[in-house]
């Protein structure tokens, strides 16, 4: 299945969608290359490209910025949890 994974990006992407967390892959800029999935009221196609934070309460917005970071030097997968604000 892994080998699958890996040479079909179409598995990979439907076995992501079913992930009920929100995976993210971002730049070091914090820019969305990849969203598995979106609050309602958001655009999968229109999050991609924006920076990751923007939609967050500012608390959030200062924990995702160091766990961020952290990731950056550690190079580690970090999880945690972030609280979205509502679209316009």
């Amino acid at each position: 299945m892994v080998m699958r994974l890996a040479q079909d990006p179409d598995v990979l992407e439907k076995a992501l969608a079913l992930i009920p967390q929100f995976v993210l892959i971002v730049d070091r800029s914090g820019r969305i290359a990849y969203i598995n999935h979106v609050e309602p009221g958001y655009d999968r196609a229109q999050v991609i490209g924006t920076y990751s934070d923007e939609v967050l309460t500012p608390e959030s917005k200062r924990l995702h910025r160091a766990e961020l970071d952290r990731v950056w030097t550690s190079g580690e997968v970090r999880e945690f949890d972030v609280e979205v604000t509502a679209p316009d």
